[in-house]
């Protein structure tokens, strides 16, 4: 498993996503469902290109999105 960090997409808004998953793809996906059911304005604001990858040294088993937020104008 590895940590995903994503970052803002728009330099008026602040946003920040920490997903642990296996690949990119599987990360993406975590994510989006996530901001899907949790918050859409994710949708807008994250890049969906990584900001940065780490291996995860954890007992996590499962992909899932560890944190996500966004701050700044709207």
């Amino acid at each position: 498993m590895k940590v995903w960090l994503f970052d803002s997409s728009n330099c008026n808004i602040y946003a920040v996503a920490i997903v642990v998953a296996n690949t990119e793809d599987e990360a993406i996906k975590v994510l989006k469902d996530y901001a899907n059911s949790n918050d859409e304005s994710l949708l807008d604001d994250i890049s969906f290109a990584p900001d940065e990858v780490k291996d995860l040294s954890s007992p996590l088993k499962e992909p899932k999105v560890i944190t996500a937020w966004t701050s700044g104008m709207y």
